[in-house]
């Protein structure tokens, strides 16, 4: 194909990029994140290096913009960004990197995307897929752009792009077909560059279908272009009619051909200078053919080192952004897990001290729930112990007081014999009064508990009853809390209170032994035993509550006329 490979492309996108100039200036008061005042220094700095040329620093800062910018927050920064990435990449011909990077930008297109973004990527996508002879992936992209135009001038701009790419098929009847009526459009024909765009390629078209209107489409063509001194035009244009001359007249075909290398040369347009030293390597005679191909082969050289050396640099300021920002990502997610451990730290020393505090909280719930239910049972122990004292003295010694008295009015206490049965009786009164007194008095504890059990123990026996004990000197009561003792003393003697009342036993003994973690208190009698179901209605139940109390237990075993034996174990 004779004609140029690099800024043919340039022209078609520059048009499309002055609308996303537009639009990248309106970025500043649409985008708000965070690092405005940062995103402004690098646009600024990214700017002014592309507008001057100084492509490499241009990539850089484009770059970091893209790096630094967040997807979900401003996706239309890292767009324009890769958009101008990959322009650049594409004027050092880089061809698969640029359509790498462009590719990048399509994942982030979403409702609110502005159109001329989209349309311009998907161009340079076209462009790219043109220049790498993917000719089918580079008309899909450009009618992408077509179907989401709807500028006139683009859309003929972007047909006029597929025109090019049937015309690199050779399938010339198509390109025809759509510069034909391109040609006739207003928004063509008043605008002079697209004019001689439409109109040059218009030409060269019909110069390969052998139309005889070709050569005045491709000569206004070129004097367009140098009225208004479109020297990337005329570069083009020349090309064209050298490549037209090249079989009908040599020195036409040179003529131009050496037109196109001044102009390219003069812009440090190689790709271009190339192309037309490859029609004067053809057309001219053997003396300048080797230095025209000289000429090729230094600048081929040249080009394939600077845009090698220009690929590796984009290479590595990409590559180095990524390190970066791996390494931004990793202190990042570090800060977010020291915050994340901070916070968890702070979450566990609440939940502690929400913990300590309903702790504590249900600590004294607890114990005002224990102090009035020990209040209601020393109440309930109060009432009772005043009934049973009520009983006592109504039952045992009210009756024995009455007959006593009238034992005395009635008889005649001159008599020895009278006398002493009045004695007698008031010893018997005495005895009742004083174990009365003893079941409920004060108990004394602590170091002096052991005493005061062996004493309860003692206190019951009598000429009926003999009171046997085991083990008492083996307990060391003093290590035993002020509760337990008391309780237990109760229990003993409601045991033996109970036997004393009910049990006619006349052998009562009481083993005493200390084991590991608990204390453990035998009691048997030889009475006349009891229904264990009917334990009840005998009065032991306070005992059994006793012994709860002080989380001890408590068995009965006891058949009728086979006595009573009672086992007791507590912790110690």
């Amino acid at each position: 194909m004779v004609g140029n490979k690099l800024h043919f492309p340039i022209l078609i996108i520059s048009i499309t990029l002055l609308a996303l100039i537009s639009c990248k200036k309106e970025l500043p008061s649409t985008s708000q994140s965070e690092n405005y005042t940062e995103y402004s220094q690098d646009i600024d700095a990214a700017e002014k290096h592309f507008n001057n040329q100084v492509f490499d620093s241009a990539f850089y800062y484009y770059n970091t913009i893209r790096s630094r910018s967040n997807p979900k927050k401003d996706p239309n920064r890292i767009i324009y960004a890769i958009l101008k990435l990959a322009y650049i990449q594409q004027i050092e011909a880089d061809y698969f990197s640029s359509e790498e990077t462009a590719t990048e930008a399509i994942p982030l297109f979403n409702t609110k995307t502005d159109p001329d973004y989209k349309i311009s990527i998907y161009n340079i996508l076209g462009i790219n897929y043109k220049n790498l002879y993917n000719y089918p992936q580079s008309i899909f992209y450009y009618k992408k752009a077509l179907q989401l135009t709807t500028d006139s001038l683009q859309t003929c701009i972007l047909k006029n792009n597929i025109a090019v790419v049937y015309k690199e098929q050779k399938n010339y009847d198509k390109a025809y077909q759509i510069l034909s009526e391109l040609i006739t459009k207003k928004e063509v024909i008043t605008n002079p560059e697209n004019y001689a765009r439409v109109m040059d390629n218009l030409g060269y078209v019909s110069f390969k279908l052998q139309l005889p209107e070709s050569i005045n489409l491709l000569k206004n063509a070129l004097q367009i272009r140098q009225d208004n001194n479109n020297r990337y035009g005329i570069i083009i244009s020349a090309i064209h009619l050298a490549d037209y001359y090249k079989n009908t007249n040599s020195k036409l075909s040179v003529a131009y051909a050496k037109l196109a290398y001044q102009e390219a040369v003069s812009i440090r347009s190689v790709d271009d200078a190339i192309e037309a030293l490859n029609i004067l390597v053809e057309t001219s005679h053997n003396i300048d053919t080797k230095k025209y191909a000289l000429k090729r082969i230094h600048l081929s050289d040249s080009i394939y080192k600077e845009r090698q050396k220009a690929k590796n640099q984009f290479a590595k300021i990409k590559y180095d952004a990524t390190i970066e920002k791996n390494e931004n990502l990793v202190l990042k997610t570090e800060k977010t897990e020291n915050e994340l451990q901070l916070a968890k730290h702070k979450n566990n020393i609440l939940i502690l001290v929400f913990s300590v505090v309903l702790l504590l909280g249900s600590i004294l719930i607890l114990i005002s729930y224990w102090k009035r239910k020990n209040k209601k049972v020393k109440r309930i122990a109060a009432y009772e112990t005043e009934t049973r004292i009520s009983k006592k003295l109504h039952d045992e010694l009210a009756n024995d007081v009455y007959r006593t008295i009238t034992f005395v009015e009635t008889q005649n206490l001159e008599i020895p014999e009278k006398k002493e049965i009045l004695l007698e009786n008031l010893d018997s009164i005495y005895d009742k009064s004083r174990n009365i007194s003893k079941q409920n008095s004060g108990i004394k504890t602590g170091i002096h508990f052991g005493t005061s059990f062996n004493e309860l123990l003692m206190g019951y026996n009598s000429n009926q009853t003999t009171i046997v004990t085991k083990g008492s000197d083996t307990v060391n009561w003093s290590k035993i809390s002020t509760e337990k003792q008391i309780e237990i003393y109760r229990a003993i003697q409601e045991l033996l209170t109970n036997m004393k009342k009910h049990s006619k036993a006349n052998i009562v003994v009481i083993s005493l032994e200390t084991q590991e973690k608990q204390i453990q208190i035998k009691y048997s009698d030889n009475g006349i035993g009891f229904n264990p179901e009917k334990i009840l209605k005998n009065g032991l139940t306070n005992v059994e509550n006793r012994i709860n109390s002080i989380n001890g237990s408590i068995t009965f075993d006891s058949q009728i006329n086979k006595g009573l034996k009672t086992t007791i174990l507590f912790p110690k």
